[in-house]
């Protein structure tokens, strides 16, 4: 149950306007297709260092939500 809860949760997130689309397939690419950085790099045309930036802000947006 608390599985579901959590997957509901980041499925929301991800569907939400809070952030990009380019951040939330970033994320998703990241955490649940366990892509790397330099892959994730190379798909979108920027650095693994881009993506690590673009990922952090992405999820410090969430955090910042989630204590409001």
């Amino acid at each position: 149950e608390e599985k579901t809860l959590l997957s509901e949760t980041i499925d929301n997130l991800l569907n939400s306007s809070l952030l990009s689309d380019k951040q939330k397939k970033q994320i998703y690419m990241y955490y649940f297709e366990d892509k790397t950085l330099s892959e994730i790099g190379q798909e979108f045309g920027v650095s693994r260092e881009a993506i690590r930036q673009n990922i952090k802000r992405g999820i410090d947006l969430i955090k910042a939500y989630d204590r409001h």
